[in-house]
């Protein structure tokens, strides 16, 4: 936005001067700044709270909260993803501070009936809220699921994801193993990495979820958007991540059934985003369940 003549601010954590940024978002009565991005951890501080949404100036100024990917306000505080957003609904939270009859465009994407019924229902939004519906199915995604044919804490069923006749890394289609805890993340990449093939190097396979540094969650970003990672098992904590890292995933496997229904469409979503290009969404369950 900013490149296109659009002051605009993102406040985060990261931010290094963060007291200085918050002072210049309350300012919009100046133009400084037109357009805030702002996460949800930063929505719930204190800083933000008293330098921004307290401010007078904000409060007349403020013409619009836009709250993007809003299907996750129902995924929000699971065990393994941000559980303070669980809160951000609140009344003394984010929703609860601004003007009750300000605009509020939310933007969720793939979610069911009661999803939606949630969402409004934790905004407060009116019972008549219009609702623009549009289509983005995936006809190049195959699913399949997969009943497990050994016990699920050896991972032995993940195997086949390996090609039988590879050259080298690029011939392991670029996957994502998601599981329900980071236990259970690192224990897949110690897997992979232990029963590799020979011409495949274990470092093409890293682990992610909340408990990783931010500098390392930015390296393994890296490395599925430009490709030399070939295989992350992740948790939900991924899930926020820009979807261009999401361009060339083959494969989106699923250890276990995910928390919700919700959040399996989600992650299914993840696989390829050039339509042209055919990719595998796989669950693999336990007899049991």
């Amino acid at each position: 936005l900013t490149m296109r003549g659009v002051p605009a601010i993102a406040l985060t954590g990261n931010n290094k001067d963060l007291d200085k940024d918050l002072n210049a978002c309350a300012s919009f009565h100046s133009f400084l700044f037109c357009v805030g991005f702002v996460g949800p951890e930063m929505a719930l501080s204190k800083n933000f709270h008293a330098n921004v949404l307290k401010s007078e100036v904000f409060q007349d100024s403020c013409i619009a909260l836009v709250v993007d990917e809003a299907h996750n306000i129902s995924e929000w505080g699971t065990d393994d993803f941000c559980p303070d957003f669980a809160h951000i609904h609140q009344e003394n939270a984010l929703f609860g501070c601004l003007p009750s009859n300000l605009p509020t465009p939310v933007a969720p994407a793939t979610v069911p009936l009661e999803i939606i019924e949630d969402m409004k229902d934790k905004l407060s939004m009116r019972k008549d809220t219009i609702i623009i519906a549009v289509s983005n199915e995936k006809l190049n995604v195959s699913l399949s699921v997969h009943v497990m044919q050994h016990p699920q804490d050896r991972f032995t069923d993940l195997l086949p994801l390996f090609p039988s006749k590879a050259l080298g890394p690029l011939d392991f289609p670029q996957t994502l193993i998601y599981v329900n805890g980071h236990q259970e993340a690192e224990r897949v990449q110690d897997f992979l990495q232990s029963d590799s093939l020979e011409c495949i190097l274990g470092n093409h396979f890293e682990f992610y979820h909340r408990y990783v540094t931010e500098d390392h969650k930015m390296f393994i970003e890296r490395g599925l958007y430009d490709g030399s990672l070939r295989a992350v098992p992740p948790t939900d904590a991924l899930g926020m991540v820009h979807y261009l890292l999401y361009i060339c995933i083959k494969r989106v496997v699923l250890w276990n059934k995910p928390h919700t229904f919700n959040s399996l469409i989600q992650k299914i979503g993840q696989c390829v985003q050039v339509f042209t290009e055919v990719s595998k969404a796989i669950l693999f369950m336990t007899k049991q369940q």
